[in-house]
């Protein structure tokens, strides 16, 4: 469904501009942040078949790690919106909490695992995805398929650069959570890496499950 789509994508601009905290501001990266938040909770309203079938039917290796994925990504985005309220300076400053450094650490390392978690996720659905961009966009034509595979893997190479230069391994557990603008004047530097990051582990996800998948068949 269209919306369904349109909701996905502004996810994930956000999930992307709120990186860019160094250049954006703390402002639009709280409130940014908020509506990211907001559209989580569509998005899972939009989907909440998968609350509603949890239980049941046949559980395939793609359900199982699906569930998996989904579920510690809700924790993360709990975490991540737990400890944005004592941190924030505009939308929750009314609050006034006492916070130390200990849960701004927290609330980076969460946002981190928030972002390869939903790149999994969508990873875990990058061919319906890519069916969908193909149906919608570019139609039958063979030449723009190329370029688009192309394109995925330059990014993929590019995400690769970028989780070394932002520090990906590093804030993942916690051990360097802070990241400098390195001299950045333009959000777009920090959208560009980032979005190369989700189609890195995007990538990494569905051709993962395709192998496992490809080697089950073979032993069948």
């Amino acid at each position: 469904m269209i919306y369904k789509f349109t909701v996905d994508c502004l996810m994930l601009f956000l999930m992307v501009a709120v990186f860019a905290k160094s250049c954006t501001g703390s402002r639009f990266h709280e409130i940014a942040g908020v509506v990211l938040v907001f559209l989580f909770v569509v998005h899972h309203v939009l989907n909440r078949r998968w609350c509603l079938t949890f239980f049941k039917g046949k559980y395939g290796l793609r359900r199982i790690l699906s569930n998996i994925v989904n579920s510690i990504l809700l924790v993360a985005i709990l975490l991540t919106t737990i400890t944005a309220v004592p941190i924030s300076g505009t939308v929750f400053a009314f609050l006034d909490i006492d916070n130390g450094m200990l849960v701004s650490q927290i609330h980076v390392m969460s946002g981190v695992w928030l972002l390869i978690l939903v790149s999994v996720h969508l990873g875990l659905r990058w061919k319906m995805v890519l069916v969908c961009v193909r149906a919608r966009f570019i139609g039958t034509s063979v030449g723009v398929w190329c370029v688009l595979r192309l394109l995925v893997l330059f990014f993929v190479f590019c995400g690769i650069y970028a989780s070394c230069r932002r520090n990906i391994g590093s804030k993942l557990v916690m051990y360097y959570t802070f990241d400098f603008s390195r001299g950045e004047n333009f959000w777009t530097s920090f959208a560009f890496d980032y979005f190369a990051i989700i189609i890195l582990y995007a990538s990494i996800t569905h051709y993962a499950i395709r192998l496992i998948n490809d080697k089950d068949n073979d032993n069948t």
